[in-house]
């Protein structure tokens, strides 16, 4: 006679998922903040405090359901199910299911605050990891869910007693590891397109007694557009008339707004555009060369050269793909941007 037997899961496992699925601090903060990037977020504050690290997003927030169907769930299916995300369709880019385990690795207790809109209240999910330990069954150790006041959408992750120090190095390492899913140049959503993605910036703060002084650690302006040559912009306005003007520059002096014209450099007073309206750029200027870069700086610029140089034209929020001017623009070390070319 044969017996039905069912397979049982060690609350340990938990633990050893933990060490084994997330092996660096690094790691596992990069995979939390790429869960904000997931959840349609503008912007990510992650603050170091002294006992304590805060992930705050912009984010669209989880429903009761969702976090007890996705996050509660191990190996949960949502992000196969869903493979972009809902608002701006980007594709997901945190590995499925390691959050909850990021948590884990990071710090002894976590406290999840979620709102999904700015009229209902929020729910705080609490889970202390210590109780999950060899020799008790998963489904006994209990977490608990709370409600929060209104306020407004997003997610705040709080990891309590954390297990390891922070350096500033591992931050920054952070920091760039991000670096590919920020957009530099976010281009503006346009009327015809209200779910244009936005762009995705991450900041990282410090704060409390574990560093000197709160200050910004790493941002995109600080580790790279600092160190440009030369800032030129150009703009054409609602009349068609076009300007430019360099400043910031290293090696002369900078020159104010002037109207210009592409067949008429020279006029003293160039005529308007008759089509063009409403255009705007931003071009940061680098040479790349070691003598004119910090040291620490130079393979960043460089190797984000590499990656994100060139001339972006965009219009009606797409971009228009011109790959000579790419190639062209790439060897004299531009980084652009476009303020809108929404004709």
């Amino acid at each position: 006679m044969s017996e039905e037997l069912r397979f049982t899961t060690d609350a340990g496992l938990i633990n050893r998922l933990g060490r084994e699925l997330v092996g660096r601090q690094e790691t596992a903060l990069i995979e939390l903040v790429k869960n904000s990037y997931d959840a349609d977020a503008q912007n990510v504050t992650v603050t170091l405090e002294r006992h304590a690290l805060v992930i705050e997003d912009d984010g669209s927030g989880m429903t009761r359901e969702e976090l007890i169907a996705g996050f509660l769930r191990l190996a949960s299916t949502l992000k196969v199910s869903e493979p972009r995300s809902r608002l701006f369709s980007r594709q997901r880019a945190g590995r499925k299911g390691i959050g909850r385990f990021s948590t884990q690795r990071l710090g002894e207790v976590l406290r999840l605050q979620t709102w999904t809109n700015d009229a209902d209240p929020g729910i705080e999910l609490v889970v202390d990891w210590q109780k999950f330990e060899s020799g008790r069954d998963l489904d006994e150790v209990p977490v608990y869910l709370g409600a929060e006041p209104p306020r407004k959408r997003g997610t705040i992750i709080r990891i309590e007693g954390l297990r390891d120090d922070w350096s500033d190095a591992q931050i920054r390492r952070c920091w760039r590891g991000l670096l590919a899913l920020q957009q530099p140049f976010p281009v503006v959503p346009v009327e015809r397109r209200p779910n244009a993605d936005p762009g995705f910036k991450v900041s990282f703060l410090r704060d409390g007694g574990l560093f000197d002084d709160p200050s910004l650690v790493a941002d995109f302006q600080t580790e790279i557009l600092s160190h440009h040559h030369a800032l030129i912009e150009f703009r054409v306005d609602d009349d068609g008339m076009a300007e430019w003007r360099i400043s910031q520059n290293s090696f002369g002096p900078d020159r104010g707004w002037a109207k210009i014209h592409h067949e008429l450099r020279d006029a003293t007073e160039p005529p308007n555009y008759s089509v063009l309206r409403d255009v705007a750029m931003k071009a940061h200027y680098f040479i790349l060369a070691p003598d004119l870069l910090p040291n620490l700086a130079y393979s960043r610029v460089r190797d984000t050269l590499r990656a994100e140089g060139g001339i972006r034209l965009y219009r009606n929020g797409f971009r228009v793909i011109r790959k000579r001017c790419f190639r062209a623009t790439l060897r004299r070390g531009v980084i652009a941007s476009d303020d809108g070319l929404y004709g």
